[in-house]
């Protein structure tokens, strides 16, 4: 089942406009999110929602899911966990649930290429 998560802290026009994006790519359920302090309710209520193994968490953009790397690495590592496949439209990114490990390995790199600038 594809699962659906828009989530934007400034205005409701764009939770509408991913909402609309995430009908369009056929989610079977949409969460949303506007506030940050809502982040952790709305993923434990994906995290009861979900089927372990058998779902594909779906977001429109990367920059509208996680705030920053740091938050993108947690978050994936709990889909990692969960057995979950993930896409992001706008990025053109997808994750099947056996190939996290290429996930960790980019965010590792661009962790190191970071540094390296520093």
């Amino acid at each position: 089942m594809k699962i659906g998560y828009a989530r934007d802290f400034k205005c409701a026009p764009i939770i509408h406009a991913q909402v609309k994006k995430l009908e369009s790519a056929n989610c079977n359920k949409i969460f949303t999110s506007m506030r940050l302090l809502e982040n952790d309710d709305v993923m434990s209520k994906i995290k009861d929602f979900i089927r372990e193994g058998e779902d594909t968490i779906v977001v429109c953009s990367l920059i509208c899911f996680g705030k920053s790397v740091k938050e993108l690495t947690m978050l994936f590592h709990e889909f990692n966990q969960w057995k979950l496949s993930f896409e992001s439209i706008d990025d053109k990114l997808v994750v099947d649930r056996n190939h996290w490990d290429v996930v960790f390995s980019g965010i590792d790199l661009y962790k190191k290429l970071e540094f390296d600038e520093s």
